[in-house]
């Protein structure tokens, strides 16, 4: 595990915890993991930490440089996004008004149910760009009207599938920047 720390205001300071999946995850399935907290250290003992977890925002303002690693965020150790699939295709299917004939879709949840946030998320989640996800999208459409859910999810799952190559590349450059003790 890496730590960073720096100060961000007089008593205060940002640290963050870098975790590489060749880390002791505790018996936890490996996998990248950025977290942070921040201190007040005019408190005393455990009461000094005000906020911490996945403070990713944070991390970026004070490291905007750990920004890759950021990107990996509890992906394996292959790269691979947590639940690649299963999360893409809910995301997916939220971008289109009938689900995709999903019955739970991020389409239909109160706090995202529309469908550029779904578009967004998806992007993010996949970690690929703006056109690549249009692309998906319009592929995905068009296979799911023409030949049906089924085929529209075979060719999604396949569509993730090959994006592991890229995946394994990002993986393998943040363990060999980021893997082993503590700068």
């Amino acid at each position: 595990m890496r730590t960073y720390t720096k100060k961000i205001a007089p008593y205060r300071t940002f640290t963050v915890f870098v975790k590489t999946p060749t880390d002791n995850h505790g018996g936890c399935t490996p996998c990248f993991s950025v977290t942070a907290e921040e201190r007040n250290l005019r408190r005393r003992g455990d009461n000094q930490v005000e906020c911490c977890g996945m403070l990713h925002d944070e991390v970026l303002e004070h490291f905007p440089e750990l920004a890759d690693v950021v990107r990996l965020h509890l992906s394996s150790g292959e790269g691979l996004p947590m639940h690649a699939e299963a999360n893409g295709w809910y995301w997916l299917a939220g971008c289109f008004d009938d689900g995709l004939g999903e019955r739970f879709h991020g389409g239909n949840q109160e706090t995202y149910g529309r469908p550029l946030d779904c578009r967004e998320i998806l992007s993010n989640h996949l970690r690929i760009g703006v056109r690549e996800t249009s692309d998906m999208i319009n592929t995905t459409g068009h296979i799911y009207r023409a030949e049906g859910a089924k085929a529209a999810r075979d060719n999604f799952r396949q569509w993730v599938a090959d994006l592991s190559e890229r995946y394994a590349r990002e993986a393998a450059e943040c363990e060999r920047k980021y893997g082993g003790k503590s700068e």
